[in-house]
């Protein structure tokens, strides 16, 4: 059993605190992450990793939720979202590349991203906390 999953198992947070908890550092405090830098793009930019972070630590959690309950959790049009990451990865292999690690780094962006997705679900929010969910990220619009 690993730390986190005991950490999760012998808490008090249910599933939807632990994911206000998350989003909460998501969208409301990782974003806002500076450190001075050369620039650039992508993960060169320090704000970029801070919320990559906090989203593995949600699709960990999503992933842990997922083994305890023995249940996916899937949206109703899941397969027909797939079909971007499937897309992205058939075409990388069919066109040429010119430069594979780039196209290595926003695959793995896009396969995250998915699985972030795929993710939110397995915390299985009610109507109200969605709705609350939706309010935390207008707020987070609204400060930055």
């Amino acid at each position: 059993m690993s730390h986190l999953e005991s950490t999760i198992k012998n808490s008090r947070f249910t599933p939807q605190k632990l994911f206000f908890l998350l989003l909460t550092l998501q969208f409301v405090i990782a974003p806002f992450y500076y450190q001075p830098n050369f620039g650039g793009e992508g993960l060169y930019l320090p704000y970029n990793s801070s919320v990559w972070f906090i989203a593995v630590w949600i699709i960990a959690t999503g992933a842990i939720l997922l083994s305890r309950s023995h249940f996916l959790v899937l949206p109703k049009y899941w397969l027909g979202m797939a079909f971007l990451p499937i897309g992205a990865l058939i075409t990388g292999f069919v066109v040429d590349t010119s430069n594979p690690t780039e196209w290595l780094t926003r695959l793995s962006v896009i396969l995250g991203g998915y699985l972030f997705f795929l993710s939110l679900f397995q915390f299985q929010l009610s109507p109200k906390q969605m709705e609350q969910s939706l309010y935390l990220i207008l707020a987070m619009g609204m400060i930055s």
